[in-house]
């Protein structure tokens, strides 16, 4: 808001141009930048765009028909963007938007990224910047759905690869995955640490209501174990998360 000179009542003025008709917007981790969603159209083919939040300032643009902004995020510490595609999530440098690798996923349907990430008082971290996240493929043709916990840059599986001065550099397998029949969608609850996470899949059971699928809910590590979260009764499951405590991986289920 601009108070005109004389004024009493502050005069409107928009902080980012031609976003009158946004419908979704968030800001990244760290609050660097801020990134909107409108309908698409001829004039707008690029209606997923990102932002400068000290400028104001377009900064890049992306096509997303879907109504979402999780087909874009950034690493914690927002040194990295991640932007699904049709089968593929492309890697870039959060800064100058160049392209670092790709994450080959057929299917894949949303991806997670941990927002934080902390690390006990006695832990040293690694000279080499790594991050983990989770892709969730839907089941196509007979086949059942999947999700993989990932970590760049070594560990995105087979078909993916990093750009290391320009040369892609093929990558290795993920590191934990499980296969889902019947599920639908996926829930993803990070750690502290950002080195576990608890994966809710779920199914429609009718138009308006979701449950959660049998074989949903998992404890994923990065230890490449995939453990199943016993719930203590039968039925959906309403909420649940990780305790916050950073020494700590406990999940919290609410009927």
């Amino acid at each position: 808001l601009d108070a005109p000179a004389g004024g009493t009542t502050p005069a409107t003025t928009a902080f980012l141009p031609g976003t009158a008709a946004v419908q979704l917007c968030r800001p990244s981790p760290r609050g660097t930048y801020l990134v909107t969603w409108e309908r698409p159209s001829p004039s707008l083919p690029e209606n997923l765009r990102v932002w400068s939040a000290e400028t104001g300032a377009m900064v890049k643009g992306f096509s997303c028909k879907k109504a979402t902004l999780r087909t874009l995020q950034w690493t914690h510490d927002e040194s990295l963007v991640f932007h699904m595609v049709t089968n593929e999530i492309h890697i870039y440098d959060a800064r100058t938007f160049e392209r670092r690798g790709r994450v080959r996923c057929q299917s894949v349907t949303s991806f997670s990224l941990p927002e934080r990430k902390g690390l006990p008082s006695n832990v040293i971290p690694p000279k080499e910047a790594r991050y983990t996240l989770t892709t969730f493929a839907a089941g196509v043709k007979g086949k059942p759905a999947r999700i993989d916990m990932l970590r760049y840059p070594d560990r995105m599986g087979r078909e993916s690869s990093t750009t290391v001065d320009k040369v892609n550099v093929p990558s290795g397998p993920s590191l934990a995955c499980k296969t889902l029949f019947n599920a639908e969608e996926v829930n993803v609850k990070w750690s502290p640490r950002a080195d576990a996470c608890l994966a809710l899949a779920s199914t429609a059971v009718d138009a308006s209501a979701r449950q959660a699928s049998a074989l949903g809910l998992h404890f994923t590590l990065t230890s490449s174990a995939l453990n199943r979260v016993l719930h203590a009764r039968d039925g959906p499951l309403g909420t649940f998360t990780l305790s916050t405590v950073v020494d700590d991986s406990l999940p919290i289920l609410s009927g």
